[in-house]
């Protein structure tokens, strides 16, 4: 009995030794692995949930094309993303990290500069030292309530410079187009009633014996000068006349995310909310003159906004139809939508329900659209507000 209760006690006293022994080595990896961390500078999270989402984080900020870049106290870079490095034109983030924020920015206007809050555009100076558009959103960032420098996410907006420069000659050409029109129109008429009596007078041999020289003079240089407003009324005429679209390789996303960032200040002012529902859809090439589309969707653009003065949503969609190999976007409001009765006119030239409208927007659309051979749809959104629906052919015929 006695040799049994020894070997028991033996061996309880062995399994608390080496349990003892084996919260030593715990304790002590433990203890290996946050210095290995430590040296490492990546201290593990405790929060498992925590550290999936810096994990997600960390991947969205660098899965971003816009440029991401935190400044420090001192004005010096500290942080720079894949996007800002690929946007300056550098091979890696060492190439940035450290230097002043100003090496990256063109100080031509004092108030275009990052190192304050607020929204404003710039110039970024890229690795070849030549000049990029950009759109910056700055905050002031604090940790712990102690100022830690400054945030700034930079878009590249080259397109929508691209973009508002070709609507700016659009625009112009349109004016310059009606402005010929006009003038034409009034100065035609009466100019070829002045044409026929002076051709009469020249016809008339009785007349034109009785003129003495000077006064034949005179009317050869009336005759003249009549002929050069001639002239200039047919070239004014011709300029008014629209210029054939220019087919290309348009890809749709990108123009309608261009035209979008145009209008982001205004949604934001008239407290508009912008959905874009084509993420899903691959790149969506068609064959249609770029600048004319632009006109396009800027007119759609306006009007959805013009409908919904008090705020609202604009639900942006792409659809292809690839039985009819045809692309349908889709411009959706919040307004009050579009009375059936008039939607087979609304865009007739001149036609318009708004006070001081011009009647000329959705006729200048109709007329592009018809350039590219697709159709212009008016209707509802299932949620009462209007719907048009741009139908283009993927290849022109």
């Amino acid at each position: 009995m006695e040799s049994d209760t020894t070997e028991k006690s033996g061996r309880r006293n062995r399994i608390k030794a080496v349990a003892q022994e084996l919260a030593d080595l715990e304790a002590r990896r433990r203890a290996l692995e946050q210095e290995l961390e430590t040296l490492q500078g990546a201290p593990r999270l405790a929060d498992p949930g925590l550290e999936e989402a810096l994990s997600m984080f960390e991947q969205i900020i660098e899965s971003t094309d816009d440029g991401i870049m935190i400044e420090d106290e001192k004005g010096r870079v500290s942080f720079a993303n894949t996007g800002l490095v690929r946007m300056i034109g550098y091979e890696s983030r060492d190439q940035i990290i450290n230097k002043p924020w100003s090496y990256f920015f063109s100080l031509e206007e004092e108030r275009k500069i990052p190192g304050r809050p607020g929204m404003y555009e710039s110039l970024l100076v890229t690795s070849d030292k030549s000049k990029i558009p950009i759109l910056i959103t700055s905050t002031s960032f604090y940790f712990r309530s102690q100022y830690r420098g400054v945030l700034s996410v930079i878009k590249d907006i080259t397109g929508r410079k691209r973009l508002e420069q070709a609507l700016v000659r659009s625009e112009k050409y349109a004016a310059i187009a009606q402005l010929s029109l006009g003038i034409s129109h009034e100065i035609k008429n009466p100019l070829s009633v002045l044409q026929a009596h002076l051709d009469l007078v020249k016809s008339n041999t009785k007349l034109k014996a009785m003129l003495d020289e000077k006064l034949q003079y005179s009317f050869d240089v009336m005759s003249m000068q009549a002929t050069r407003i001639t002239t200039t009324v047919r070239s004014l005429s011709n300029l008014a006349h629209d210029r054939a679209p220019e087919m290309r390789a348009v890809d749709l996303k990108r123009l309608l995310d261009d035209t979008s960032d145009m209008f982001f200040p205004k949604l934001k002012k008239t407290g508009v909310s912008l959905k874009r529902d084509y993420a899903h859809v691959e790149p969506v090439a068609v064959e249609a003159d770029e600048g004319k589309l632009v006109q396009l969707f800027t007119n759609l653009f306006f009007n959805a906004l013009e409908a919904m003065p008090d705020g609202g949503a604009l639900h942006l969609e792409i659809v292809i139809q690839s039985e009819s190999a045809h692309v349908e976007i889709s411009f959706t409001d919040s307004g009050q939508g579009i009375p059936e009765d008039i939607r087979n006119c609304v865009a007739d030239p001149f036609f318009t329900t708004k006070p001081q409208g011009t009647g000329m927007g959705l006729a200048v659309c109709q007329r592009i659209i018809e350039e590219h051979h697709g159709a212009l749809i008016f209707g509802n959104g299932p949620q009462g507000g209007a719907r048009v629906t741009v139908r283009l052919p993927n290849i022109q015929p």
